[in-house]
């Protein structure tokens, strides 16, 4: 009788693991779909702002880009389709270059790649390199210290580039996984400045906002 006893409450708790999982896996995948969505409409409203539209480029460029070595092109990685086709069109414009856009992966895990051939025009153009050739390590200073407009524009591009919807202590917060403190302390900076209240977050995974 003790065995079966033992038994019940072996698969009992099995079956309460098993509620559990699929219990987060549906908030995860309500979560996801706020993100998707917010992502969407943040796309859908453009910004017709010049300071704003470079503070975004210039904070996509900094979460998701890299740089080939070799030719000096910048690559840019992106799980957003239609953010992909916003900047794409916007770094041509801001080049006078085309911008070559390819999906790789399966469907709704697609990955999509942009590459602007010159990489030192794009970075200079959204104020990633400095008057004396110095690049910037966070993000661009005077769009810091300037309007409102290059304020949101910044937000909204880590938004769209490294924004994901998760939740602490129960309740849904917006988080941005940045490649370095830098970018972490002027994100939050420029919340301050907009009255929003951001945090600095440090875990084993990186650093975020």
């Amino acid at each position: 009788r003790r065995g079966i006893i033992n038994h019940g409450g072996h698969v009992a708790s099995e079956v309460g693991i098993m509620v559990d999982r699929v219990r987060y896996a549906l908030r995860a995948g309500e979560l996801a779909r706020r993100e998707q969505a917010a992502k969407d409409e943040l796309c859908a409203c453009r910004q017709l702002d010049v300071a704003s539209s470079r503070g975004e480029l210039a904070v996509v460029v900094q979460l998701r880009g890299s740089e080939t070595a070799g030719d000096g092109a910048v690559t840019v990685e992106l799980r957003h389709e239609p953010t992909a086709t916003w900047m794409a069109a916007e770094l041509g414009a801001l080049t006078a270059a085309p911008v070559d856009v390819a999906a790789t992966g399966h469907l709704g895990r697609e990955v999509f790649r942009l590459r602007a051939v010159d990489g030192a025009a794009a970075r200079r153009r959204v104020g990633l390199i400095l008057r004396d050739g110095s690049r910037v390590k966070g993000l661009p200073p005077g769009l810091l210290t300037g309007r409102r407009a290059g304020l949101v524009g910044m937000w909204r591009g880590a938004v769209l580039a490294g924004g994901c919807i998760t939740e602490l202590s129960g309740r849904p917060v917006l988080e941005v996984a940045c490649v370095n403190e830098l970018i972490v302390l002027g994100l939050v900076g420029a919340a301050r400045r907009l009255g929003v209240v951001a945090q600095y977050r440090r875990a084993a995974g990186g650093r975020s906002v």
